[in-house]
């Protein structure tokens, strides 16, 4: 009963640190294969048939029937872009499906181009050809192969570099049938560590992992003391607009007495503003017969 006990106590990482030690493989991701694409910057030099988060499905378009180009690039790969610099070796596997015995091809062949120089590529041959020699025989409709390429010393990997698995068959295997999958991308460093990679899905235009958690929140910490500095200004323009606003209606102050209090204006007397009028008009009379007398 304690070894059941112990056991349901094991971790997933627990799990994966017994795996690691007995020798097993413990899989990475495998490429944000969602983001494969065209080469040369021509829409017809493949057609993308599916993907997944370990491969990538494609075979060539009506309009290229000779070869088909499936690109993606090292951003789109790697989960540290930085770790471009780190690679050795890559390695990854070919499957054609689809293939009949009418598939006109003598050989399925292709390679890939990585950043700047080519893989091992591959051939695979049919099985046989007819008695006269002419016509390939293709006995089962899927076959695998194997290619692989290493970082030559004098032309090391750029960042961001390209990776361009190509089928040259030159048969026009779309119109028969026939795809090609890219599968299992594996990554080394030079000590053999596998290197990571993005999960299906995870590449974000504009961000890698070196965007660190630090400086994700020095800029959200920037970008409010922003708003709030806005919030600020916007506070005080307003408070100065109501003063404005104040100024405006405040009567100006002439330190006269004879200003109606609160009770008269309540009550609607008006008798006390018809005596200042007569007052008024009487003072400006008298002024303008003195001037006359003058």
């Amino acid at each position: 009963m304690s070894f059941i006990k112990n056991a349901k106590k094991l971790s997933v990482v627990g799990v994966a640190s017994i795996m690691a030690s007995m020798g097993a493989t413990i899989s990475v991701s495998a490429a944000d294969w969602s983001q494969a694409s065209y080469a040369d910057n021509d829409p017809n030099t493949v057609k993308i048939v599916a993907s997944d988060e370990n491969s990538v499905t494609f075979t060539n378009s009506k309009f290229n029937t000779d070869i088909c180009k499936a690109r993606i690039t090292l951003d789109k790969v790697l989960k540290n872009r930085a770790d471009y610099a780190n690679i050795a070796k890559m390695e990854w596997t070919v499957t054609y499906t689809g293939v009949t015995p009418e598939l006109t091809a003598d050989k399925l062949s292709g390679g890939t181009y990585v950043t700047n120089a080519s893989s091992v590529g591959y051939g695979i041959e049919s099985d046989d050809y007819d008695e006269d020699a002419e016509k390939a025989i293709w006995n089962n409709d899927t076959y695998t192969i194997q290619d692989s390429y290493e970082v030559p010393d004098d032309t090391p990997l750029v960042e961001d570099g390209e990776l361009v698995f190509m089928d040259w068959s030159f048969a026009d295997i779309g119109s028969q049938g026939v795809q090609v999958t890219v599968s299992d991308l594996k990554i080394y460093d030079k000590d053999g560590n596998e290197i990571e990679q993005l999960g299906y899905k995870d590449w974000v235009e504009g961000t890698t992992e070196d965007d660190s958690t630090e400086a994700v929140q020095e800029a959200e910490a920037e970008e409010e003391v922003a708003e709030e500095t806005e919030v600020e200004d916007i506070e005080t323009d307003n408070i100065k607009e109501t003063e404005k606003e104040v100024e405006k209606e405040e009567p100006a102050s002439d330190d006269i007495e004879s200003i109606p209090d609160e009770e008269n204006a309540e009550t609607g007397d008006l008798s006390i503003y018809v005596a200042v009028g007569l007052l008024a008009i009487s003072a400006v009379a008298v002024g303008v017969i003195s001037k006359k007398l003058k």
